[in-house]
């Protein structure tokens, strides 16, 4: 299981004038030093809340397709993404028995597991993706992170 950070958000939740202003500082010689303090404790707090700030892309990757089933008769599984909170789920893909990438969804539309064959959870904390009943779980190639989740999480794109 791996999480990783593909696209860093663009701006952090104040500016570095906003800072300066608090902080009280006119000069310039100490703005690096103040942006890099605005981008730790952002960073910090995301660390601590498993909760992002400001959006951005995440990978979340398994060995093998999660065996997923959603019955409203039965006990559901899901996926609990990591980080919140998600504003949408970018795709689902996996590397088939004959080593090729398959995406169950993506914008293309060109779905192996349809978008009417899962669902995603965004008002659940943490937020979650699960298979409809009924929907065959495609088999995937052993090896490291076979399947993967790109999600896009993050309170707004700035402070």
């Amino acid at each position: 299981m791996g999480l990783a950070l593909i696209t860093a958000p663009t701006d952090e939740p104040i500016t570095l004038a906003e800072a300066k202003e608090h902080l009280r500082v006119t000069h310039t010689s100490d703005d690096d030093y103040i942006a890099a303090l605005i981008t730790g404790a952002r960073r910090m707090i995301e660390q601590e809340t498993r909760q992002v700030l400001i959006i951005q892309t995440w990978d979340y990757s398994f060995d093998e397709w999660p065996a997923l089933t959603l019955d409203t008769t039965a006990d559901a599984e899901w996926i609990d993404l990591p980080i919140g909170p998600v504003q949408s789920v970018s795709y689902l893909s996996y590397v088939n028995e004959d080593g090729d990438t398959n995406y169950a969804y993506d914008s293309a539309g060109s779905p192996t597991v349809g978008t009417d064959d899962y669902v995603i959870d965004t008002a659940s904390l943490p937020a979650r993706i699960g298979l409809v009943a009924g929907v065959a779980v495609p088999t995937t190639q052993d090896r490291i992170n076979a399947f993967t989740a790109r999600f896009v999480a993050g309170y707004g794109a700035s402070g």
